[in-house]
């Protein structure tokens, strides 16, 4: 099995130095930690919506295609009236 390479990701500085006072510093309030927590939540569902995209364009069938483009729209908040399903798609 081949070893995928680490990605990157970026976020705020603000989060960043948050982290770093909780963490590191042993710095914090109750304040702190909630907003800390909501941010990395946030961030999560961010990296996780942008995962089911990749997997929707790359994927090999139409099938798995069509799976990864639903679970995106879901965890994107789309409401279905709003999406063009695959009868749409040929006119």
């Amino acid at each position: 099995m081949s070893e995928q390479k680490e990605k990157n990701i970026q976020i705020p500085l603000s989060l960043f130095l948050n982290c770093f006072k909780l963490l590191v510093c042993d710095v914090g309030s109750p304040e702190l930690y909630e907003d800390t927590k909501n941010a990395l939540q946030t961030k999560f569902e961010a990296i996780a919506r942008r995962e089911l995209y990749t997997k929707y364009k790359t994927a090999k069938t139409d099938e798995e295609r069509e799976q990864a483009r639903q679970q995106y729209l879901d965890s994107a908040g789309i409401p279905q009236e709003y999406r063009w399903s695959e009868e749409w798609k040929g006119e």
